[in-house]
């Protein structure tokens, strides 16, 4: 080594020998790192041959002979940089191989789960929670393979790359696919394979059958194969996607078609979701089914009330709130038979006969309310919304016919004694908040009558200051046409909400007590 060759004699230095010798170690010193870098795990035959190229010799890297001597002999210290750059790519190229195979490792391992549906008892759909998880990590995996494929020293794995890049991009063109179809399936299966609906559309129901048999099929022959790149390698899945899809795609459009239709015979059904509206549709001829799902058509009602005989008959319409109820007898009982939508419809219109008939008996006892009939007395006898209406139709007509004897008789005193009576109207209410009402719909009712009446109060009392100020003359004067006023016409047999000059007639929905 140098540090003997130092310590040699003076007069030995002068030998020609000993400076051979000595530029043999050095050469020796500034080849041994690249020898110890030529001997690393990372180096591969097309490494030395890259080595070969840029030194010119020949090195029998396979040959058993190949010795030191032949890498001394290479002159590899002329090639440092060279060689140091080839070196460092090798480590770099082993950490891509080793990523590569970690991958393909990773994903002929990945697996599907598949699970039952509904009433069938074999593998038939994806898990869609595994079938998430296994998206994410294909979209992470795609993006460390192209991340790869884009440095420089990938060039040896290229193809290796690309064909795995290839597949996997293709494994998530069939996940997504697959799963697309799945969800239409899932939506139409119900559909399709009983019910009223498929009573009502044979042609798509027999369509259905042959996409639901070709499902199961690959269904089948997937959960037997489980791994998820040869699921989706398998051609019989990957011809048969498409043309699922294309029957799926069409059932679909002919049942948005039909539902379509039912919506514009009964316009509520446009509240209500696709599913809500199949469920609906689906139970048509079992009307006791869908009583859950009346509250999604009506404003109020979540409940009707058959007859103890005919069960097809609806004698009762009502809003619960617990064990509570607020009932309306209908005024005709309605037959839900046929089609759905058109017991409803027929429902409909016997709801707002029957709201219009208890308006119009209120209406007649207003005049009572206050003269031999409680406020109390009456409003217990009014569903909510009635009672609402009739403290409105007493505060109009109180209201009005004081303006209008005032004006024409002179009489001074009559808008004093509306008020007073308005004010006896509110005390007695409150009244009734101070005591056990009985339930929380009953408290909702009387609070609401409360809240509305004190406005009334209010608004009387501010036009009655007017009139004695001479600012309102009588029942024309715009400080009065202006409110919001109730009446019952005698001549339409209707409730009619006016404001100004115009009026527009009680829908006689039912609203329940909220």
């Amino acid at each position: 080594c140098s540090s003997d060759l130092k310590k040699m004699p003076k007069q030995l230095r002068e030998w020609p020998a000993y400076n051979e010798l000595k530029k043999e170690i050095e050469d020796f010193q500034e080849v041994l790192p690249l020898l110890l870098e030529l001997g690393k795990p990372s180096i591969m035959p097309r490494h030395w041959q890259q080595v070969m190229d840029i030194t010119g010799k020949d090195l029998p890297i396979d040959n058993e002979n190949f010795k030191l001597q032949s890498l001394i002999d290479a002159q590899l210290n002329e090639f440092t940089d060279e060689i140091s750059d080839i070196c460092e790519g090798a480590d770099k190229q082993l950490i891509i191989e080793g990523k590569i195979k970690e991958i393909s490792g990773m994903w002929e391992g990945m697996f599907f789960d598949f699970g039952t549906w509904k009433s069938r008892d074999y593998p038939c759909v994806l898990s869609g929670g595994k079938v998430g998880e296994t998206q994410e990590i294909l979209e992470e995996t795609m993006m460390n393979l192209n991340t790869m494929n884009a440095q420089r020293h990938s060039i040896p794995f290229k193809e290796e790359l690309n064909a795995l890049l290839t597949t996997l991009s293709d494994t998530g063109d069939t996940i997504e696919r697959w799963f697309k179809v799945q969800q239409m399936w899932t939506s139409l299966e119900s559909v399709f394979t009983g019910g009223d609906i498929a009573k009502q559309m044979p042609m798509e129901a027999k369509k259905f059958q042959q996409i639901d048999k070709d499902w199961i099929k690959i269904m089948q022959k997937s959960a037997e194969t489980k791994l998820v790149v040869p699921c989706c390698q398998n051609d019989m899945l990957k011809n048969m996607l498409p043309v699922l899809s294309e029957g799926l795609e069409k059932c679909q459009k002919s049942l948005e078609s039909y539902l379509e239709g039912k919506r514009n015979k009964f316009p509520r059904f446009y509240f209500t979701s696709d599913p809500v509206l199949l469920k609906i549709l689906s139970q048509g001829s079992d009307p006791e089914s869908i009583q859950e799902d009346f509250e999604k058509l009506f404003d109020a009602i979540n409940r009707v009330t058959f007859d103890k005989v005919d069960r097809k008959k609806i004698i009762k319409i009502q809003e619960t709130q617990g064990t509570v109820a607020e009932i309306v007898d209908l005024q005709t009982p309605v037959q839900a038979v046929g089609n759905i939508e058109d017991w409803l419809l027929a429902l409909e219109a016997e709801m707002q006969r029957s709201v219009r008939r208890e308006c119009r008996i209120a209406s007649m006892e207003c005049g009572q309310v206050m003269n031999g009939l409680s406020i109390g007395g009456f409003s217990n006898k009014c569903i909510a919304q009635v009672s609402l209406l009739g403290i409105q139709l007493i505060w109009t007509v109180d209201f009005q016919d004081a303006l209008t004897r005032m004006a024409r008789d002179k009489d001074k005193a009559v808008m004093g004694a509306a008020n007073k009576k308005f004010v006896q109207m509110l005390s007695d209410l409150v009244g009734l908040c101070l005591t056990d009402l009985g339930s929380k719909m009953n408290r909702t009712k009387f609070e609401t009558l409360v809240t509305v009446h004190v406005h009334q109060k209010d608004l009387f009392q501010e036009v009655w200051k007017k009139a004695r100020d001479g600012k309102v003359k009588d029942e024309n004067d715009f400080e009065w046409l202006k409110q919001t006023r109730c009446y019952w016409r005698q001549e339409t047999d209707h409730a009619v909400v006016s404001i100004a000059d115009v009026d527009f007639v009680y829908s006689y929905e039912y609203l329940g007590c909220k």
